[in-house]
């Protein structure tokens, strides 16, 4: 139950911060940074992996919307 309730917290926490910077920079760093120590360190901790998914999961939406918009300007001209 305790494990539940940090990753709800840390959940919280991450939208919290992108949506107070709107910047791809800090979840490629947090991605990257998460990744790493997550591979140096062998551990298993549910709310670290999920806030590495997190992170990947918006870097890649945020990809693709900046694709999309590229996409429609390209075809308007």
């Amino acid at each position: 139950m305790m494990v539940v309730f940090i990753l709800m917290v840390v959940v919280y926490l991450y939208y919290v911060i992108t949506e107070y910077f709107q910047n791809s920079y800090i979840d490629c760093i947090l991605f990257l940074t998460l990744l790493i120590s997550h591979l140096i360190w062998d551990y298993y901790f549910l709310p670290i992996d999920i806030l590495v998914a997190l992170s990947g999961v918006n870097l890649l939406s945020r990809f693709f919307k900046k694709k999309r918009e590229i996409n429609r300007v390209v075809s308007g001209l």
